[in-house]
């Protein structure tokens, strides 16, 4: 039979009709869609999300027949209304629909049931069903749904079970007799052992809630518990239904002569004859969903417990509403009942969590809202925490969205970067925004959603980090210290300084294991250090500036004892501080401390904010300041160890962001050897000149060469050449060579809209 195109569903509105519609019909290809439901509901249907490709036609059962055009080609009725209802609703709907259509309920008794709606159905096909579960139930995967075929179509039903199964249900074939017999004992029976074990409980004279419960086992809490799925009013009808049934009577007088049995017989022979009754493996296939529901009972409690007791945030889903979900801390904890401080507002994809950052961030967004306390009663909710719940909240909670910058080596592109962030928890929607490239490294400029819920600024600095374990920088490159008076490194104090840092990354390219650094008062005192046979760094190249001018002019003052030894690059970035209760934006107008070269580099960010500059000596003092001010901002290099009354209020602040700094590392004569380890570094000769002239005796053109050359505001020269040739005859005056030393092919230059003034790199060939 060919399936059918149209679709109409009675009962819609709730109930099993709804839960089809949402998980077997919307996933199905219909031209059209007619939902129909009493007057009443009309309005909730109305206001409901259908899951539909198409938008259905809604309307009540009243006014089907008018206003609805029920009589279409190939059309499939879903009668889903409760049995009681089923020939009226039969007799007003199946006549009006077409004369090929196919038409099915979904009532628990079938054989009554299917003679109604044959009774107004003339020619039309004819079959039942039975699904074996509860509308509350959240998927189809592992529930039965039965089947009754009619007998003239027997695959007349063939479209919906393959619906079915391949949203992951189970299909059950059973003639309508067949099903009636045993639904007589599974549902009508059940009813009534748990009807009369809820009756025989209240008029006990106990007090169900002070005496009963108090003191249940997880038996009596489990059958108690199945009882209230029978007393509840939305079950009345059904309840209703089965127990007015023709078998009703009939299974009642069983059960009621199997209880008196109790009392005559034997009761270890009467257990042991009742258990023979049971296959082997049935008897384990029930016991083992016996002991794991009643383990699901207890697990549900004590989930609760645990969170309120560590006060952690947990979500509550209700059972009638699966599509809720509330989320807070328990207040309370009974028996029966959970009282949540709900602190989640919205609607799915734009609620906000009012806890801990979360607040402000829902400030940023302007959203708002106050938590409020609702109980819920535990047999009718679902919890949802930890792993599940962050799952969860990842479809509930809005996003912050934010610009992020972040510097890597040059080499690195800017969809590398994109692909360590995108892989970040609580963080959405990553985008590449802009790509800036300069010699030796790239400023990548990421937009970035981040949950509601998260810290920012915190996700910001795990986001750099990432990115920084992912694609690190090189620490430098030296050749191993030999003989040397003490294995403390020297540099241009105070503490706090990117000198500072260059000593520091120079112990570990030096290799040496447990050597200190120390701070110096001027250049002199740095080389100095370098002749008396100890070790100092100091600034060569600067990617704002090109040769640094100071270094230039005390290597070429130094003695030729003093050489080269390697190279370490240190990342140029400015961060500001502020005390650790306050906020940039509540600092408008207030002092800033740090170094004048620091102020000075870092003026818009001083700007933006109104600040007062207060230069002091080292951006370490501009943190010492700050903190005991605690009203002002510093200034300092990033990495720095703060005073714990200060926190990084923003990151890289300085006007040109991502500058580098490449420092020499120096020493003696002779007091270097073979790089760590036997490898085999990019070697290039280093030559120090007053001007340019004096070097154009190094650079011909005779054979391949590299040639860098970097020069300084006053003309001063730096030459990097891979030649290893020496020129002939004395030195002059002005020019000495720093010797040849492992030099990494990425030089820390920027090109500001082309090359740099007075920065050339050749390649000569022969």
């Amino acid at each position: 039979m060919t399936a059918p195109r149209n679709l109409v569903v009675v009962g819609a509105a709730a109930g099993i009709g709804r839960w089809l519609c949402r998980h077997v019909f919307a996933s199905m290809p219909w031209q059209r869609v007619i939902l129909i439901d009493t007057a009443q509901s009309l309005a909730s249907m109305q206001n409901d999300d259908w899951e539909f490709d198409q938008a259905p036609t809604l309307t009540s059962i009243a006014d089907a027949v008018t206003v609805a055009d029920l009589d279409m080609p190939a059309t499939a009725v879903c009668l889903a209304v409760p049995r009681t209802e089923v020939e009226s609703v039969a007799a007003r709907i199946v006549p009006a629909v077409g004369s090929d259509a196919v038409v099915f309920d979904t009532s628990s008794e079938k054989t009554q049931a299917l003679g109604d709606i044959r009774s107004h159905a003339a020619n039309r096909t004819v079959f039942g069903t039975h699904p074996l579960f509860s509308p509350q139930v959240r998927t189809l995967d592992g529930q039965t749904i039965v089947i009754t075929p009619d007998a003239e179509q027997p695959e007349a039903h063939s479209w919906l079970a393959e619906a079915i199964e391949a949203a992951g249900g189970i299909i059950k074939i059973a003639t309508p007799d067949e099903h009636d017999r045993v639904m007589a004992y599974v549902e009508t029976m059940s009813q009534q052992v748990l009807l009369g074990f809820a009756g025989a409980l209240a008029d006990s004279g106990l007090d169900l809630e002070t005496d009963l419960w108090p003191n249940r086992t997880p038996l009596f809490e489990t059958l108690l518990g199945l009882a209230t799925t029978v007393l509840a009013e939305s079950q009345e009808g059904y309840v209703h239904s089965r127990q007015t049934s023709g078998d009703a009577t009939r299974i009642r007088s069983e059960l009621g002569a199997a209880i008196e049995q109790i009392g005559t017989d034997d009761i270890l022979e009467r257990v042991a004859r009742t258990r023979d009754g049971f296959s082997g493996s049935l008897f384990d296939t029930v016991q083992s969903t016996s002991t794991a529901a009643l383990a699901a009972v207890q697990a549900k409690k004590a989930e609760l417990s645990r969170h309120h007791r560590t006060q952690s945030l947990v979500g509550i889903i209700p059972v009638e509403r699966p599509d809720t979900l509330r989320v807070g801390r328990i207040e309370a904890l009974s028996p029966t009942m959970v009282t949540l401080e709900e602190l989640m507002f919205g609607d799915a994809g734009e609620a906000v969590l009012l806890d801990g950052v979360g607040e402000a961030n829902a400030a940023k967004l302007g959203r708002s809202g106050k938590p409020k306390t609702t109980r819920f009663g535990l047999g009718r909710i679902d919890v949802v925490a930890d792993i599940e719940l962050d799952a969860v909240l990842n479809r509930w909670l809005a996003f912050v969205r934010r610009d992020v910058r972040f510097l890597v080596p040059e080499s690195i592109a800017g969809a590398g970067v994109l692909s360590v962030v995108a892989e970040q928890g609580h963080v959405r929607n990553c985008e590449v925004v802009s790509e800036v490239v300069r010699t030796g490294q790239r400023a990548v400029v990421i937009r970035l959603e981040v949950r509601a819920d998260k810290d920012v600024d915190a996700m910001v600095e795990t986001l750099r980090e990432r990115v920084s374990i992912a694609y690190a920088w090189p620490r430098g490159l030296a050749l191993t210290a030999g003989d040397l008076a003490d294995d403390a490194v020297r540099y241009l104090g105070p503490t706090g300084t990117f000198s500072e840092a260059a000593a520091e990354q120079s112990i570990e390219a030096l290799g040496l294991v447990g050597a200190t650094t120390v701070p110096v008062a001027s250049f002199d005192d740095v080389i100095s250090a370098a002749v008396e046979g100890r070790l100092g760094v100091v600034p060569v190249a600067s990617s704002a500036s090109g040769l640094v001018e100071r270094t230039a002019t005390a290597l070429l003052e130094a003695g030729p004892e003093v050489t080269a030894a390697g190279v370490v690059d240190v990342a140029v970035r400015f961060d500001a501080y502020v005390p650790a209760s306050l906020y940039l934006n509540e600092m408008r107008g207030a002092r800033v401390f740090s170094h004048p070269q620091a102020l000075e580099q870092c003026s818009r960010f001083i700007k933006r904010w109104g600040l007062e500059p207060v230069p002091v000596g080292s951006t370490a003092e501009a943190c010492d300041a700050a903190a005991t001010a605690g009203d002002a901002v510093a200034i300092a290099r990033a990495g720095l160890k703060l005073p714990p009354a200060l926190k990084v209020a923003e990151r890289e602040v300085d006007d040109i962001a991502g500058a580098l700094t490449r420092f020499l590392v120096i020493g003696r004569n002779g007091s270097f050897g073979d790089l760590i380890g036997g490898s085999d570094p990019t070697l290039r000769t280093l030559w120090i000149a007053r001007n340019r002239a004096l070097i154009d005796g190094l650079v011909d053109d005779v054979g391949p060469a590299f040639d860098e050359v970097i020069t300084s505001p006053s003309g001063q020269v730096l030459l990097v050449t891979s030649r290893e040739e020496q020129p002939d005859g004395p030195m002059p005056d002005g020019l000495r060579t720093l010797g040849r030393v492992p030099w990494t092919p990425r030089t820390p230059l920027v090109r500001l809209g082309g090359e740099l003034p007075g920065v050339r790199h050749d390649i000569k060939k022969g």
